[in-house]
């Protein structure tokens, strides 16, 4: 598994979809999906809009803004050795609210400082 060869080489990883803390002491957070939000977005939308949904083929793409995506904040979870919790959720804040917009680019930015990718 990821974990035993993070031990094994002494790495961290990031766990995905839902807490994954207690899988692992390498773990070090896990990119959650809210899945129960994006759930009860689809119902009210499909309730405003007399029982159809308008979406037939569509993307739809749900994140800060819509409170369907984040990180674990539990104290048993928080595992950022650099990064406060506090820090996080301003962050996050400033992210669902639009005042820092986060590219959906899948091209490695341009950066000042140099950046191991294969880290």
């Amino acid at each position: 598994s990821i974990c035993a060869a993070a031990v094994e080489s002494g790495k961290a990883v990031i766990g995905v979809d839902k807490d994954q803390s207690f899988e692992s002491e390498t773990i070090i957070t896990s990119a959650m999906k809210n899945l129960t939000a994006s759930v009860e977005l689809a119902l009210a939308e499909m309730a405003a809009n007399n029982g159809e949904w308008a979406h037939g083929g569509e993307t739809i793409t749900l994140g800060a803004a819509e409170n369907c995506v984040g990180l674990p904040t539990a104290e048993a979870s928080w595992r950022l050795q650099n990064y406060t919790v506090a820090e996080y959720e301003a962050l996050f804040a400033a992210i669902a609210d639009g005042t820092i917009a986060v590219s959906n680019s899948q091209e490695k930015p341009e950066v000042a400082i140099a950046v191991d990718y294969n880290a």
